[in-house]
C-alpha cells in the first residue's frame, strides 16, 4: 500500500531494498547481477571507497563522513 505521508515527502535516496516488498520476484533476480552493487553506502559498507583519504591532497576537498553515497567501482567511482 502508497503510504501518501512518505510519496510526498522531500525526495531523497532510498536504496534498493525498499523495492524489495513490492517486487520481490525482481529484486531477487536484480539482486544477483553486477548493477545491484554500482551505488553503495560508505556507512554500510566502508570499502566501497577506494582512494586512500587518510592522506593529505591539495586537491581533495572532502572527506570520508562527507561522501553520501558511492557510485561506481574500480575503474570509474564518483
Amino acid at each position: 500500500m502508497l503510504n501518501i505521508t512518505a510519496a510526498l515527502a522531500a525526495p531523497s535516496y532510498v536504496g534498493s531494498t525498499a523495492c524489495r516488498s513490492c517486487h520481490p520476484r525482481i529484486y531477487e533476480r536484480w539482486q544477483k547481477t553486477p548493477m545491484a552493487n554500482v551505488v553503495r553506502d560508505p556507512q554500510q559498507f566502508p570499502d566501497a571507497i577506494i582512494p586512500d583519504l587518510s592522506k593529505p591532497d591539495p586537491v581533495v576537498k572532502f572527506t570520508r563522513k562527507d561522501i553520501a553515497f558511492v557510485y561506481g567501482s574500480v575503474w570509474k567511482q564518483r
